[in-house]
């Protein structure tokens, strides 16, 4: 049986760790504390986009497949978590 607390914790952790990449990629392109914060809201989109457009690294893509394969499987835990917490498992 899987503990629902360590599920969640493992969901809201990896949610926050889109908001981290983000603030850092961020950070090193623009060198703003405006826009990190803004970055930081949006996350997993920023991230995505700046994989899709980096132009000074050839592996753009390869990074957007793996982050997309990281919010998939978080997408998965969440739903987990909410499915078991709404049956009681």
């Amino acid at each position: 049986m899987t503990n629902i607390s360590t599920v969640s914790e493992v969901a809201r952790t990896g949610i926050g760790l889109g908001t981290v990449i983000a603030v850092v990629i961020s950070w090193d392109r623009n060198k703003s504390i405006l826009w990190a914060i803004f970055h930081g809201f949006i996350s997993w989109f920023y991230v995505i986009y700046y994989a899709l457009t980096d132009r000074q690294h050839h592996t753009g893509r390869a990074i957007a497949y793996t982050i997309l394969a990281i919010i998939a499987v978080h997408l998965i835990i969440v739903l987990f978590v909410f499915a078991s917490q709404n049956l009681h498992i």
